[in-house]
């Protein structure tokens, strides 16, 4: 195949590095993008179809959607009759609104004319010109043809430049406007007004109409049109389309790179556009922001990089609070956490040490599982080495932040989670794919990471003191046969955040603490679909878990669990788990449990979560606003648990720090006494046993989860449909 003309104007090696740097092109997982019922990019790679075409100046491609494999057969086919969805309405409203698409192509594009030099390559902008009906034949012509649509669409080009995808030395025989314009006619039946498309004739492509897709015959009455033999109409294909204006229609390919001067700030580098991909100036490659120090461009022989100054830190002052309500003092400061379930039991406030401390029991059968919110006040955050301090620590030092792929390294087409994080001490399985695992503490540079896995053993020791009803020193000698030995280190830029997911995996301590570090973090709890629904995706009864209050159809899936457990037979069980899960009608799986739990995690708060099988009944998600926030989580993982690799986990590294949060001055009142409330956890009456915010219904908190769901995609409006397909 010959080389193209000219070098694409953008290219990626692959989707995440493209849809993060050229703007309106957010094709994570589909071949369309739209957004505010609007449609602004689209993918044309290999699923092309009949009577696709492509030249220097026109693309015709039918519309995404309805494709599937046939039989016996890796092509992809028109399986079923397409309807107009949000993706052709939204294309519709940019051509009346006379505003260009861009226009993607990958390499293994067979209709491409010239070799592409990159996995992913920008064709340009496009102006979509007509949208029509048309009768699609499946490739392998075994089945009757599906109603499909199908796209034209021509390329910006006001000054009649040549497109860089030409192949080499070629020139475009017929440009647009070359031939008469194309014949209109209207027809007798619908009275549409159409043009001719293809040389066989003018045809009506109303699929409404009952002379749709029709010829006349020698004999007047309509036959339908041999679809097999079709040929465009040059003069409908090569029409010249002009638009108002259309020399001023200039849209980058790229979002315009930060600027490092006197004035910038450290809180810059942590806006949406401080993560925003970069398109090398160099090679023309995109460059994600992999890295908390900045953007490095990783096509072979390019040294391009963008470094963020690390002497400019943002302010805890600066930081954005979830309400000037409470402003933060050193009293100490009231929660804005919300139950939205009468499943959970709350316990009365413990004030102390500083913290305000609100517990959550779960409905969880066998040893208490509960959740902890221990609420910072000033004297915390500004005392030495406290969290003011770790959040400039970690905003000025390189302890090796950096976004990871997830998944198999095998795997074809990449994904990266959409947040930065390092794993200390034991390996984690959380830890993306690859060969980078888990750093010694003693090799980390900043000392907040060190101090901050004391810092959550004495906390997470108090509680379990609390709940024990046992001395405080008794419970931290016992503890330390389980004190945390690994933390995993996220940091969250503007609108970055972490689906719902568990923390278990085999090895984990039944304990999980966390800080967060700088602008508020929302974090939400549910349960687990399995768990909720009572139901696998594959339609397998839930066995191993019993029902929860608060799950589908908790009262008949209780009354029978034990039962159907018991009745197991030793062979073809999944046929005998699928049977029950039937009988009792349990057809939720893809329902989103509603959210029961909300807590607000502002600068300085911790969060413990306490219970080995929390993290197999309860999913949670993070998101924050703000600019920046850092979530230091420590785990004990069992030493004796190997890698993958068969390697061990880690080496044994005790924690050789002491801190004593009780030591710093408490609040006192107008006489100067201090201020204490309670040592053990009571429940708190007043509050149990009735729906805090019935204004809140079921499906409300569903869709609060699952707009919290997915940490892989940017706003609605992805086809996940025909993924590479046009």
């Amino acid at each position: 195949m010959p080389d193209p003309s000219d070098e694409p104007p953008v290219w990626a090696t692959d989707r995440f590095h493209l849809c993060e740097t050229v703007p309106n092109c957010k094709l994570f997982g589909g071949g369309a993008y739209t957004k505010n019922g609007f449609a602004y990019a689209f993918l044309y790679a290999a699923s092309a179809s009949p009577r696709d075409y492509l030249d220097g100046s026109v693309i015709i491609a039918r519309a995404p959607g309805g494709m599937k494999p046939e039989a016996g057969s890796t092509e992809m086919s028109i399986a079923e009759d397409q309807s107009e969805n949000f993706v052709t309405r939204g294309l519709r409203h940019t051509m009346k609104a006379r505003t260009p698409v861009v226009l993607i192509t990958k390499n293994n594009n067979k209709l491409m004319t010239a070799g592409m030099p990159h996995e992913y390559c920008v064709l340009g902008h496009y102006k979509p010109t007509h949208i029509w009906w048309e009768k699609h034949k499946p490739i392998s012509g075994k089945s009757d043809p599906k109603d499909g649509l199908r796209y034209r669409l021509e390329r910006l080009n006001p000054y009649e430049e040549k497109a860089w995808f030409q192949p080499k030395g070629t020139e475009e025989i017929f440009p647009p406007g070359w031939f008469d314009p194309p014949i209109v006619a209207s027809c007798c039946s619908c009275r549409g007004t159409f043009q001719q498309k293809y040389l066989q004739g003018w045809i009506c492509v109303n699929k409404d109409c009952r002379a749709y897709w029709k010829l006349p015959a020698p004999s007047g009455q309509l036959q339908p049109l041999d679809i097999t033999s079709l040929i465009y109409d040059p003069r409908f294909l090569k029409q010249k389309t002009t638009w108002p204006e259309e020399r001023s229609l200039f849209f980058p390919l790229e979002y315009r790179p930060m600027e490092v001067t006197e004035d910038t700030r450290g809180e810059d580098f942590y806006s949406r556009a401080g993560w925003n991909g970069l398109v090398c100036p160099n090679c023309r490659g995109c460059i994600m922001r992999m890295s908390f120090l900045g953007w490095d461009c990783e096509t072979p022989g390019c040294n391009y990089q963008v470094r963020v100054p690390l002497d400019k830190p943002m302010s805890a002052s600066a930081i954005t609070d979830s309400g000037p309500a409470f402003p933060l003092t050193d009293g100490y400061t009231p929660s804005q956490d919300v139950v939205y379930s009468d499943t959970i039991r709350v316990c009365k406030q413990i004030c102390d040490d500083n913290f305000r401390m609100a517990r959550y029991n779960l409905p969880i059968p066998g040893p208490d599982c509960y959740v902890v919110h221990k609420i910072s006040n000033a004297t915390i955050n500004k005392a030495p080495g406290g969290p003011n301090d770790m959040f400039k620590q970690l905003q000025c030092t390189d302890i090796g932040l950096r976004r990871r792929r997830i998944g198999s390294e095998k795997r074809k087409e990449p994904k990266y989670t959409r947040h930065l994080f390092v794993n200390v001490g034991y390996d984690y399985n959380f830890v993306a794919s690859g060969s980078e695992k888990s750093v010694p503490f003693a090799k980390v540079k900043a000392e907040a990471v060190r101090d901050v896995r004391t810092r959550l053993n004495w906390s997470t020791a108090q509680l379990i003191a609390r709940a024990l009803g046992r001395p405080f020193e008794e419970v931290r000698e016992w503890y330390k046969r389980q004190e945390f030995n690994e933390c995993l280190i996220l940091s969250y830029f503007q609108d970055q955040a972490i689906g719902f997911h568990d923390d278990g995996e085999p090895g984990l301590g039944p304990n999980i603490a966390t800080i967060s570090l700088g602008d508020t973090g929302i974090m939400l709890f549910r349960m687990k679909k399995t768990r909720y629904s009572g139901v696998s995706k594959a339609g397998i009864y839930d066995w191993e878990y019993p029902p929860i209050p608060g799950c589908f159809k908790y009262k008949e899936r209780l009354a029978q669990h034990d039962t159907i457990v018991r009745n197991a037979p030793t062979k073809n069980k999944q046929e005998y788990w699928k049977e029950a899960a039937k009988k009792l009608g349990l057809n939720k799986y893809f329902e989103t449990p509603p959210v029961v739990l909300k807590i607000m995690l502002r600068h300085g708060d911790e969060a413990v979560m306490l219970g080995a099988l929390l993290q197999k009944y309860y999913d949670h998600s993070v998101s924050h606003v703000g600019r920046i926030r850092f979530a230091l989580t420590c785990r004990y993982i069992d030493p004796t648990q190997p890698r993958e690799d068969g390697k061990p986990k880690g080496i044994p590294e005790p924690d050789m720090r002491l801190y004593d949060g009780s030591q710093l001055p408490l609040p006192r009142d107008r006489f100067g006494n201090p201020i204490r409330s309670g040592w053990e956890w009571e429940a708190d009456e007043d509050f149990n046993g009735y729906q805090e915010f019935e204004g809140y219904n079921e499906e409300e908190l569903r869709q609060m989860a699952e707009d919290d769901e997915d940490e892989g995609e940017d706003d609605a409006g992805l086809d996940g449909g025909d993924d590479e397909d046009f």
